[in-house]
């Protein structure tokens, strides 16, 4: 589909829209070994080039790029192969197609299958999740991933355009999730045991301390709002902490400040930018913190999380439920209590936004960090559908079905430019 879907496009180009600031940290300082902007801006911008974006300088008078460093950080390892491949594919054939500037065919082609694969783990891990913790049917989960994977607006950033950030961001935000979920595993003391008493071999390991904020770090440097992920981030520190003696407590607050390492490149980017190592990037953008669009930012033709992917509302629906039973362990119940608290950080983040539609965005693209959340809920949905008659089965899939076609007629009449991409659809 992604193929196809360039194919469709005047130019071979997957690097659009908001993608190529996230992803012109990369050809610059590995090919042209600088953070000067400017040959990529206006090499590689095509038609949505002005010399306006020239002058939009740091307070050094670098070429300004408000995103941050996370995608580029999360493809160095694919891209400086490609690199390596291109040059010496250049010098045996000449070929354009091979040429050594960073966005070449070999560059845009293992950067795709790179955030493809990024998309595909994020489902390995909730399905791993759903299955072992939740003990969810193999056939329910592969549904619930299916519907949200491909039947909500994550197909258009999976497809259409997977250079901008979200697919990769949203890969750390559930890794973060799930490691935190994987200290209170391995706690001594572990709820999951129902009697609150060691029963296994239950060790402490301090290692991951490091995986824990290495993956927040990757996160916040996809984009700064991930921060709203801190409390469930909180929940597995605690646990990490608990009921261990000086030594291991030592290891690790070593091994968690170890894995901050991104966002010390994020500093050290700043400081190389703007000279400052704390330097806000975004100029005059500002969030609203005491006008909150609530209500818009959820069902709003213009960009509304639910209007344009309303298979979501049974997602949020079921996960409600599903936090109602009574009968779910106590752990898993405060578990997801923090992940729902912390979506709704998310969700007033976003609100307050003074963009809260964010510009061209195709539906509420800023809601995909939480794309656990949305399988989960799914799932649950789907679980409790299948107890249903066969009557009420129908009714349902039929709902969902309605869903699904819904997001890809707005994407149909979005890519073809038949709505409009910046403003409402209709009236509210």
């Amino acid at each position: 589909m992604a193929i196809v879907s360039v194919i469709l496009k005047k130019d071979f180009n997957f690097i659009v829209s908001d993608g190529r600031y996230y992803y012109a940290y990369l050809p610059s300082a590995i090919v042209d070994f600088d953070f000067d902007f400017t040959n990529q801006i206006t090499e590689n911008w095509g038609v949505d080039f002005t010399p306006a974006l020239l002058e939009q300088k740091t307070p050094i008078g670098l070429v300004r790029n408000k995103y941050t460093i996370g995608l580029a950080l999360s493809l160095a390892p694919v891209f400086v192969f490609a690199h390596l491949v291109s040059s010496l594919l250049y010098k045996l054939t000449g070929l354009s197609w091979f040429l050594p500037n960073g966005y070449s065919s070999i560059y845009q082609l293992s950067g795709l299958i790179s955030i493809q694969l990024y998309g595909l783990f994020t489902f390995c891990l909730i399905d791993r999740f759903l299955r072992k913790q939740l003990k969810f049917d193999k056939k329910v989960i592969l549904l619930g991933i299916i519907f949200v994977w491909v039947g909500s607006h994550y197909s258009y950033y999976y497809f259409r355009e997977p250079f901008m950030v979200h697919v990769v961001s949203a890969f750390w935000v559930t890794t973060t999730i799930l490691i935190s979920f994987q200290c209170l595993l391995n706690s001594p003391i572990n709820p999951q045991n129902g009697s609150g008493v060691v029963t296994d071999n239950f060790s402490k390991k301090p290692i991951l301390a490091i995986f824990l904020s290495f993956s927040l770090s990757m996160a916040a440097t996809c984009r700064p709002t991930n921060l709203f992920i801190i409390p469930v981030v909180g929940w597995g520190i605690y646990y990490l902490f608990r009921n261990t003696d000086i030594f291991k407590k030592a290891q690790i607050i070593l091994l968690f400040f170890l894995g901050l390492i991104p966002l010390g490149l994020q500093l050290q980017t700043w400081k190389l930018l703007s000279g400052s190592y704390v330097y806000y990037s975004y100029g005059e953008e500002r969030f609203n913190w005491l006008q909150p669009q609530f209500f818009q930012v959820l069902l709003s033709s213009r960009h509304g999380l639910f209007f344009w992917s309303p298979l979501l509302i049974f997602s949020a629906i079921a996960v409600v439920i599903f936090l109602a039973n009574p009968e779910k362990i106590r752990s898993l119940k405060l578990f997801f209590s923090l992940i729902i608290f912390s979506a709704c950080i998310l969700w007033y983040f976003n609100a307050c936004w003074h963009m809260w539609w964010f510009g061209d965005a195709f539906g509420g693209r800023a809601f995909l960090e939480l794309t656990f959340l949305f399988v989960t809920g799914i799932t649950c949905f789907i679980q409790w559908v299948f107890s249903q008659s066969s009557r009420i089965r129908a009714l349902y899939f039929s709902l969902i079905g309605l869903c699904i076609t819904w997001n890809y007629l707005l994407m149909a009449l979005y890519i073809t430019k038949k709505i409009s991409r910046s403003d409402s659809i209709l009236w509210f």
